[in-house]
């Protein structure tokens, strides 16, 4: 389970990403005032999510390797389960 924080970040890191206006790795980082190995392990998470990021370098940026149809979105919720009683 994620703390807070780390959903915030990956919120963070989501919307720089969505822009496709986040720099180089060293630059992201910074921006986000985190190291480049966080940053890396945070990417890692989307990408353990089959969320395909690719860096351009062309572009010096980072980007959702999406089709036109298709949207990256973080979500977080809370719900609450209501369990059947079986007895």
């Amino acid at each position: 389970m994620y703390s807070v924080e780390i959903f915030d970040k990956l919120k963070a890191i989501h919307e720089k990403i969505k822009s496709e206006n986040t720099g180089s790795r060293a630059q992201f980082a910074k921006d986000l005032q985190i190291t480049e190995h966080a940053l890396w392990r945070y990417i890692g998470i989307f990408k353990e999510r089959k969320i395909p990021v690719k860096f351009s370098k062309r572009g010096n940026t980072y980007f959702y390797d999406i089709n036109e149809n298709e949207e990256v979105r973080i979500v977080w919720e809370f719900r609450l389960l209501i369990r059947e009683n079986h007895s």
